[in-house]
């Protein structure tokens, strides 16, 4: 599989080339060059190489030129960048009729997993239990709490089909209400990813959480992601969508 990194200088570009395993970077679009392996761009109009998947891993504001180029030239593209305006997740799916593209905020098959397996407990365990979610992350990280922790709020909701409000953080006089559910961000030093969930009674704590010391795991996700999207007809795919076809 021969690979268009768009965001090629950045945390994720520069894990993809470490985890490309025996498929090739052709080239990358990025705003500033560096010492790379691969022909660097800044536009996608200068671009010459012959490719099969543009991975975007890149900056919100760059999102319309990645559409553009994708609807020119109509290659399968896995679109990893946050931050996205409903204007741009509309005309992606526009365009998902005519190639196929992944949009996900979280490209780690172990994330996915772990979502999965919150989903089936929230159905088992219903409103019977309390539900807390810490996460932890770097000092680095610009948003909180963390797009993933958005993730499993959803999945929790879908596996129970209950509509919770959700409190982030406490402070003061604040009892807990029925039907919340408590989101707490940490930030601080080199931290990996870390998600925890817990379920609570009275009498006991059920725990489920992910953790990883680094950024690979979403890069080697999202390589084995392109390996099976470029096989697939168009549309719009979740990251549970390609791993149901692993």
């Amino acid at each position: 599989m021969k690979i268009l990194i768009s965001g090629a200088r950045g945390r994720m570009g520069r894990g993809i080339e470490r985890k490309k395993g025996e498929n090739e970077i052709v080239c990358g679009i990025c705003r500033t060059f560096f010492d790379a392996k691969f022909p660097l761009y800044e536009s996608f109009e200068n671009i010459e190489e012959d490719f099969d998947i543009i991975i975007d891993f890149s900056v919100a504001e760059n999102v319309e030129k990645v559409l553009e180029f994708t609807e020119r030239c109509k290659k399968p593209l896995i679109m990893g960048t946050t931050g996205l305006s409903e204007r741009d997740e509309n005309r992606m799916k526009e365009l998902s009729k005519v190639v196929p593209i992944l949009y996900s905020h979280n490209t780690s098959l172990g994330v996915n997993r772990f979502l999965q397996i919150l989903e089936n407990a929230a159905a088992i365990l219903k409103d019977e239990y309390d539900i807390e979610i810490i996460e932890k992350h770097d000092r680095g990280k610009k948003d909180a709490p963390s797009g993933t922790a958005g993730m499993v709020l959803q999945a929790i909701e879908d596996g129970s089909k209950i509509n919770r409000s959700v409190v982030n953080g406490r402070k003061g006089v604040c009892p807990r209400a029925d039907g919340e559910i408590g989101v707490h961000s940490i930030r601080g030093g080199n931290l990996g990813s870390e998600h925890y969930v817990s379920f609570i009674t009275e009498d006991e704590t059920i725990e489920i959480n992910h953790y990883s010391p680094n950024y690979d795991i979403y890069c080697s996700g999202a390589v084995k992601a392109g390996e099976v999207l470029v096989k697939l007809a168009p549309g719009l795919y979740s990251m549970r969508d390609i791993i149901e076809r692993m």
